[in-house]
């Protein structure tokens, strides 16, 4: 599954939260938030499918809690939702008001334990709702669960809070389900294991030398295909009316196992700039029906000059493989710039861009399957899919907690990608353009 479209890599946003309500050895931190805005394209539809543009209101909050005493346990509870409501449609349809009420929502639980021994662990919980396509299906995707759970061992060789060497052992479960079938949700479902290793060797003060080793294994369900198929001139004269047949087809198994290796260095040049590299290689393994064995390289590295309370700005790239459920695997690469000025102690301004390109494989994806079982569809298309996605953004803190906003999105997606229309009722574009606006007032005590 690839990562979604409409995320960028944020610069590190400075903590403007209130001072929480105690209870007990915990501090509450309740947000909430409201606004209105609008978006250009409600479904991410291409131009030739007549995008339908939406007024929209937005209520946010959540609430998260935190021990005080962290010394040598630390235990964090977070939960946020979002909700919007949509008028002023100019089509208002079933689809439309079926959107209303709740867009997204997230809960995360962690706890650190034996933090200053020389072994610790932690364990964790990340359950997320989303009312929002992946990237992998632009126009598909809606009402998505996913939920991640596992465990964290770490040895030190020595006791404290900063040691030199830090070696971690994981583990973790995931799963992803879809709650309408006719989202384009079962073929998305899966669930997987991922088992990770790293090494932290802090040779200076603030620089360190990473490593990184990671086997995931992704088990995908197998729905059918309806696909439709004219029938043979042998059963139906060419001049007599005739339905074209239903054809159930078992969607390509899509199962995989990527190895990965890191190797990378974290640090500071000067007092004011970071640097982070890390290079290594992806190596996919696909057992059936084919088996398949690659090797695909990965970088991960940005660079960040960071003034406290002031400037913040983070360059970065990505060089990534990942499994899809799309096809057996996508290639991506992504830049991307974020900027955040403090203009007074006031007023803020925030800047992201970003440009990723995804190449996903023709193995595995709707059109081998109708290659492999009906007849020749396309020869072999492969899907490209280059993406641009920006925001810019003001800010006027009124108090330490309290902040009124107003941001502009844009996000395109520019490939020529459709599904086979040949056995299909009605073509799936992936291409999309749409703009976001929104006005909020939001605050986190």
């Amino acid at each position: 599954m690839g990562i979604s479209y409409i995320l960028l890599h944020p610069a590190e946003t400075w903590s403007q939260t209130g001072d929480g309500i105690g209870l007990g050895d915990f501090v509450l931190h309740p947000s909430l938030g409201a606004g209105f805005g609008y978006n250009t394209n409600l479904f991410y539809e291409t131009k030739a499918e007549d995008p339908i543009s939406v007024g929209l209101i937005d209520v946010s909050g959540g609430l998260s809690a935190q021990n005080r005493h962290t010394d040598q346990t630390q235990i964090k509870l977070t939960g946020r939702f979002n909700l919007q409501y949509f008028a002023f449609a100019d089509q208002t349809t079933e689809a439309v008001r079926n959107r209303d009420g709740l867009q997204n929502f997230s809960f995360s639980a962690r706890g650190d334990f034996l933090k200053r021994g020389i072994l610790s662990f932690s364990l964790f919980e990340n359950l997320s709702f989303s009312d929002i396509p992946v990237s992998d299906t632009a126009t598909a995707g809606m009402e998505r669960i996913y939920n991640t759970l596992g465990a964290d061992l770490r040895f030190r060789p020595v006791r404290g809070e900063m040691v030199p060497l830090t070696v971690t052992l994981g583990y973790c479960l995931g799963f992803q389900s879809f709650l309408s079938a006719d989202a384009g949700g079962t073929r998305g479902n899966f669930n997987s294991h991922l088992l990770k290793l790293g090494v932290n060797w802090h040779f200076f003060p603030k620089t360190s030398v990473v490593a990184d080793v990671s086997l995931k294994y992704v088990d995908y369900d197998e729905p059918d295909f309806t696909v439709n198929e004219e029938p043979s001139s042998l059963d139906v004269p060419k001049d007599e009316p005739h339905e074209p047949q239903k054809t159930a087809l078992k969607s390509t198994d899509r199962d995989a196992m990527p190895l990965r290796a890191m190797l990378g260095l974290h640090g500071l040049i000067t007092d004011l700039v970071s640097v982070s590299i890390k290079g290594g290689v992806v190596r996919f393994y696909k057992f059936r029906p084919i088996a398949v064995e690659k090797n695909f390289p990965a970088v991960n590295a940005y660079v960040q000059y960071l003034l406290e309370n002031s400037l913040n700005v983070k360059l970065s790239y990505q060089l990534d493989m990942g499994e899809s459920s799309f096809s057996n695997y996508y290639t991506k690469h992504q830049i991307a710039l974020a900027v955040e000025k403090m203009l007074s102690r006031n007023w803020g301004v925030t800047a992201q861009a970003a440009f990723d390109y995804y190449r996903y494989s023709y193995e595995g994806s709707p059109d081998e399957l109708f290659d492999r079982y009906i007849s020749a569809v396309r020869s072999k298309v492969q899907r490209e899919d280059p993406v641009m996605r920006s925001e810019l953004g003001l800010q006027y803190h009124l108090r330490q907690w309290l902040k009124a906003s107003f941001s502009i999105k844009y996000e395109e997606n520019f490939t020529d990608y459709y599904t086979p229309t040949k056995f299909i009722e009605e073509a799936d574009y992936v291409a999309y353009q749409r703009f976001m606006l929104l006005l909020k007032l939001s605050g986190q005590y």
